[in-house]
């Protein structure tokens, strides 16, 4: 399908590329990349560095697009530390220039947010879970959380005041996780995108928590406003597997933010996206290209694994932290039944009409919707590689509402400490905090961390931990479906143990059914160290490489351009007070 409207990048694709292309030569990066075609319309670019062992991706149109937009998130990320965790980085390398983010920096208590940013420690208390917790409490949570008793304050410039503020941005950083960040071939190009990622999210969490009703947008007003689009979808529906509905996610508020909602009627399963632009083709388009540009999508779509299943308690699903955690990340995952319901909480408005629009125009509307709404924006020029990269901190909207209790700083340490446990040993009492923090309902941290280990494998390392500290029965549940021969072998172990077998008999016919394997695992069962099956598993498996010189290699790479990264901050030298200037020319008053 060929797409009529501008896209209003302020460079094209090719010229975005090769001019980070440039600035990255210098930090001796070296970078490789491979495009995947979908379907027709919709790519996706896979951005990686060879030697430091991070990437990003991009989506787009065309493959210079996709291209461009992953070049664009690796700058930003890089600006914005988010490439790679800098807290994993060597003592030297967070030494280095005698600052841990950026030159203008200052070290303070983790008390002082209270007075320094009350701002800010007002959206830390939001996200406690609860409104019974002192002051001293919130304090020490977060001590847990950042591993330290003192974090970098950074200035943001405030929009409303125009004077820069010191915010602790390694606090927003775990706030708010990537969200907020942009970067763009212009500032209003980084600002908007940065705005529009704040905006979608604020609306998404709005929508889920509070089980709202978006009203459906008229398919004649989409066919006035975007035809191409219009067009898309008559094609999809008409293959007869697929509904589509278009939603208002503005909240009535006139937030520029669009909802696509892809029913499969055959097997009652969906896909939610939501995208974010003043202009009302744009959004809609980033909702849809990922999904849709002609009739092929309908099997790609037959072929998701990813949609999720409709049923009647998603609206107690949605809102689980794992399930949350996930619609941020990917849109992927439940939303509450109230989403598809007919009767909307807000009735729809066709949206602003712009003569003339670029993204001044469109940083302009936002800070104006944002202002009407009462929420202050705080900016921070992250600049330092010579192409435009911000980051934007608007309080409570820009929160990611993960809730910060001592669950989840308790989850944080294990996570932080979790591959030293597996190539070493698990303390009990480590154990025990794992089994207690870790696996729960609401529990995402150490499930991210594993992301690529299967369902089966994580409810063995489960097992394990919960055999360790004495609680078979739970252990023996987790592992009926097990499949791989260690967690057969435990499974088999406690069933016997359970039921009163005696040692003699159990080591017999363990012996009988796997061999000589059976007389290590056995030991270690005895020991109370099934933790010691999975490491075993892990370690023929290729999923744990002792003295993997390459990952060695990598981390020093990391190092050395977490360094240049410093270098530039401390060579830019960016005055955050130029935002008030460059306000001024959006006409930002």
């Amino acid at each position: 399908m060929t797409i009529l409207y501008s896209k209003y990048k302020d460079a094209d694709p090719q010229q975005t590329v090769k001019t980070i292309k440039e600035h990255y030569a210098s930090l001796q990066l070296n970078m490789e990349y491979s495009i995947e075609k979908h379907i027709d319309g919709v790519y996706s670019a896979y951005l990686y560095d060879v030697d430091g062992r991070w990437n990003t991706a991009g989506k787009g149109t065309t493959e210079a697009f996709c291209l461009a937009s992953a070049y664009g998130e690796s700058m930003e990320h890089l600006c914005n530390h988010f490439a790679f965790d800098i807290s994993k980085t060597s003592e030297r390398a967070k030494a280095y220039g005698g600052f841990c983010r950026y030159y203008d920096e200052i070290q303070l208590p983790i008390e002082a947010i209270e007075k320094v940013s009350p701002i800010v420690f007002r959206d830390m208390r939001s996200c406690c879970g609860t409104s019974n917790i002192n002051n001293t409490e919130i304090i020490e949570i977060w001590k847990k959380v950042l591993q330290c008793n003192q974090t970098p304050f950074i200035p943001y410039f405030n929009i409303s005041s125009r004077k820069t503020e010191l915010l602790p941005d390694a606090v927003l950083s775990k706030l708010c996780g990537s969200n907020g960040g942009g970067s763009g071939n212009t500032p209003e190009e980084a600002i908007g995108h940065a705005l529009d990622e704040a905006i979608e999210r604020y609306v998404k969490y709005k929508i889920v928590f509070n089980n709202l009703t978006p009203p459906t947008i008229p398919r004649e007003y989409i066919r006035e406003q975007c035809p191409e689009l219009h067009e898309t979808i008559k094609q999809i529906e008409a293959q007869g597997r697929f509904n589509i509905i278009v939603k208002d996610a503005s909240l009535g508020k006139g937030f520029s933010v669009v909802c696509i909602l892809v029913i499969d009627n055959q097997t009652q399963r969906y896909l939610t996206n939501f995208g974010a632009h003043p202009r009302f083709e744009i959004a809609l388009e980033r909702c849809l290209t990922e999904l849709f540009q002609d009739h092929e999508c309908v099997d790609y779509l037959i072929d998701r694994a990813d949609m999720t299943d409709w049923n009647t308690y998603e609206s107690e699903n949605s809102t689980n932290l794992s399930n949350w955690v996930s619609l941020l990340r990917d849109d992927i995952g439940s939303v509450p039944n109230s989403v598809f319901f007919r009767d909307a909480s807000w009735e729809f408005a066709p949206w602003k009409i712009f003569d003339v629009y670029n993204n001044k125009i469109g940083v302009i509307h936002q800070l104006q919707i944002l202002k009407e709404n009462g929420f202050d924006v705080f900016i921070r020029d992250n600049s330092i590689l010579d192409f435009p990269v911000y980051k934007v901190y608007i309080p409570f909207l820009s929160l990611s509402h993960i809730i910060f209790d001592n669950r989840l700083a308790d989850e944080a340490i294990i996570v932080n400490h979790f591959f030293e446990y597996l190539s070493n040993d698990f303390p009990v009492d480590k154990k025990q905090t794992a089994c207690d923090c870790a696996f729960s309902e609401d529990a995402f941290l150490l499930r991210m961390l594993l992301h690529n280990w299967n369902q089966e494998l994580f409810d063995f390392l489960y097992a394990t931990l919960l055999f360790d500290i004495h609680k078979p029965e739970k252990a023996v549940y987790l592992l009926k479906q097990t499949s791989f021969a260690c967690a057969t072998f435990l499974k088999r172990y406690i069933e016997m143990t359970l039921s009163g077998m005696d040692s003699k008999k159990k080591e017999a016919l363990l012996y009988v059914f796997y061999g000589e394997k059976s007389i290590t695992w056995l030991k270690h069962l005895e020991a109370g160290n099934a933790f010691a099956l999975l490491q075993e598993y892990c370690q023929h498996s290729g999923l744990l490489k002792k003295n993997d010189t390459d990952a060695n290699k990598a981390e020093w790479f990391k190092d050395e351009l977490y360094q240049k990264i410093k270098s530039a901050s401390q060579r830019t030298q960016i005055d955050q007070n130029r935002i008030s200037s460059l306000l001024e020319s959006f006409d930002c008053t």
